[in-house]
């Protein structure tokens, strides 16, 4: 499935803190930690569309004017109606 991740200006998101990841074309991404909680160390959040993932950020990720978006494909595991969620590694495909 095709999905969309936002970044902040270097590709990087919860740069700083516990989780931190880098998002790179041709790169495999997976969860830092275990458990399937949409909010805990064993998920990635995605997007179904780059224009959610823009119109989310504010709420998720507050990277503003500098974000980056990147289209990724994987498995969808969840979704709670704003984001959708993976327990499993997704492949960083191109920068939209």
């Amino acid at each position: 499935m095709i999905v969309y991740k936002l970044t902040d200006a270097g590709g990087y998101t919860r740069r700083g803190r516990s989780g931190e990841t880098h998002w790179a074309i041709g790169a495999t991404v997976a969860p830092q930690g275990e458990g399937t909680d949409p909010c805990g160390p064993g998920v990635l959040h995605v997007y179904a569309s780059p224009e959610e993932a823009v119109l989310y950020d504010s709420i998720h990720g507050g990277y503003g004017a500098t974000a980056r978006c990147f289209c990724v494909e994987g498995d969808v595991t969840g979704d709670d109606g704003l984001k959708q969620w993976t327990t499993k590694a997704v492949t960083v495909l191109e920068e939209v």
